[in-house]
């Protein structure tokens, strides 16, 4: 199966060309996504630079086969290059086994290699299901994102596949593989079943949801398995006077009686300004967060919808702002009480230099508290130029 699977990557990867010839597509084949560069640099204790590059491209394919069936495919291609690759490589490790979503899946859809010379290239693909719309229901098998979160920032309900806010490269957010069945009742209410494999057919996750609207407010409720723990959850969206409101909350009860339950919740409170000011303010309780943690904690906790965030209070503020018509600026910051005041500050500057393109300049700072003032170990700061097609 592996060789069918560089045979397949290969022939997108180096087929681009062919692809865009109006000659050679299907008029029904819909084809898009972007090619990216991002240069990094980390500084650390002020005295230390590493430096790394990303070219990083997508290609998203619709096929559809008639009114109600479509395949989705999509491909991910990274080039890394640079310093944290040839450090990892210097230690005897494996630089791709950090950055390979499907390491530890039972499908192993990604292809890739690296050199000493600090070079690596990884192509995954990220999503391959086939999709059946008959009226009132949507059914889906293959790799697909399910996405069950409603906030913002952190999501309890994603129990399949959780995030980390601070990956901003990865705007797709991770995927699945997983059967998914919906049936859709009256104007926005729904019932969702899914059922999904990760290391092997042992390692699996189910769960259900339903949805529906009551006044102002979208509800829903969840029940499931993941990850050897059984959870129940609730989530809701709606309007608190003018502004937005969304909270989550998941419980997840171990099947080993003698581990500890776990309660993760979160709300977030938004509002837009006629001058273009987006503000929003929110918080995370994670009863398996540290409250005695250092700032190491940022850097080195198991991400799961049962751990969002390494401390067991987080409070969180964000701005955006529209500078002119071609720029906007941001600002995410997030407190967590404790020995270190860990705080997490990313701002972010994004300007339109043309049509389909873009360039970031993004921060991500860390701070702690140091005999009674703030001081910031790491630093990272990304540049990235994108163009979409």
């Amino acid at each position: 199966m592996r060789s069918n699977v560089y045979i397949i990557v290969i022939c997108l990867w180096f087929g681009v060309g062919q692809i865009f010839s109006q000659d050679t597509i299907r008029p029904k084949i819909e084809v898009h996504g972007y090619l990216k560069t991002l240069q990094t640099a980390y500084v650390l204790n002020n005295n230390q630079l590493i430096t790394d590059q990303l070219i990083h491209n997508r290609l998203n394919f619709t096929i559809p086969v008639n009114a109600n069936n479509q395949i989705i495919a999509q491909v991910r291609n990274r080039l890394f290059y640079g310093q944290a690759v040839q450090f990892t490589q210097a230690l005897n490790g494996n630089y791709l086994d950090g950055v390979n979503p499907d390491k530890d899946r039972w499908l192993n859809l990604s292809v890739g290699g690296e050199s000493k010379t600090g070079l690596a290239f990884l192509s995954t693909l990220d999503r391959a299901y086939w999709e059946w719309t008959p009226e009132n229901w949507e059914f889906r098998i293959g790799r697909q994102r399910v996405n069950w979160g409603i906030s913002t920032i952190w999501n309890p309900n994603d129990i399949f596949n959780a995030y980390g806010f601070t990956d901003f490269d990865y705007e797709e957010r991770p995927a699945v593989d997983a059967v998914r069945l919906k049936r859709f009742i009256g104007y926005s209410g729904s019932v969702e079943l899914v059922g999904a494999v990760g290391r092997d057919f042992k390692d699996f996750s189910i769960g259900a949801m339903y949805k529906t609207n009551i006044k102002t407010y979208d509800l829903q409720v969840l029940t499931g398995f993941t990850d050897k723990n059984y959870v129940i959850g609730a989530g809701t969206a709606g309007n608190l006077g003018l502004a937005g409101l969304k909270a989550e909350t998941s419980v997840f009860i171990p099947q080993n009686i003698n581990e500890e339950v776990a309660v993760s919740a979160t709300f977030a409170v938004d509002y837009t300004f006629s001058g273009g000011l987006y503000l929003s303010g929110g918080g995370l309780y994670n009863s398996l967060g540290s409250t005695t943690g250092s700032l190491a904690s940022l850097f080195n906790f198991e991400l799961s919808a049962r751990n969002l965030y390494p401390y067991r209070w987080s409070a969180l503020l964000a701005a955006n702002y529209q500078i002119t018509e071609l720029m906007g600026g941001g600002l995410v910051a997030v407190y967590s009480p404790g020995p270190s005041h860990a705080l997490f500050l990313s701002p972010s500057l994004t300007y339109s230099i043309a049509q389909s393109w873009d360039l970031d300049f993004i921060g991500q700072l860390a701070f702690n508290r140091d005999n009674g003032s703030y001081k910031s170990p790491v630093q990272g700061l990304f540049l990235r130029l994108k163009w979409s097609f």
